[in-house]
Parts: C-alpha cells; structure tokens; sequence
C-alpha cells in the first residue's frame, strides 16, 4: 500500500487498467514502448484528452491545459 500511495493517477491507470493475460493475470506489455517518437506524442495527447473527459473538463479546458504542459515541458 506504501508504495501504491505514490503514485500518481495516471501511473496507476497504465499498471492497472490495461490489457492482462487471461491465464496468469500479468499485465501485457503495452505497445507504445516500441513506437516512433511521433506515435508516442499522438498517444500520449489521446490519453491526455480521454482523461481530461473523464475528469468532465470541457474540450476547450482539455486544449489549454494540453497547451500549458507542451510548454511547460
């Protein structure tokens, strides 16, 4: 539980809630550790986008706060 406490929302939705092998129950490897640096960006502004939607923001909040972190970095 100690070390579950840490993390964050997101790294708790990526070890958790993803695809798991039917017979031994260990998560699958998640396919974007192999992608190009491009495939990366556009998955990672979809998981941004679904999560902000989640959250009830509206598309034009979701936008401003994408915006916020691509500068912030």
């Amino acid at each position: 539980m100690e070390q579950i406490s840490n993390l964050t929302v997101r790294q708790i939705s990526f070890l958790y809630y993803r695809p798991r092998d039917k017979e031994t129950g260990k998560g699958k490897t998640l396919p974007y550790y192999y992608a190009s640096k491009q495939d990366k960006k556009i998955q990672q502004r979809a998981m941004f986008w679904n999560m902000g939607k989640s959250l009830g923001k509206t598309e034009e909040e979701i936008q401003k706060m994408w915006d916020e972190a691509i500068k912030d970095g």
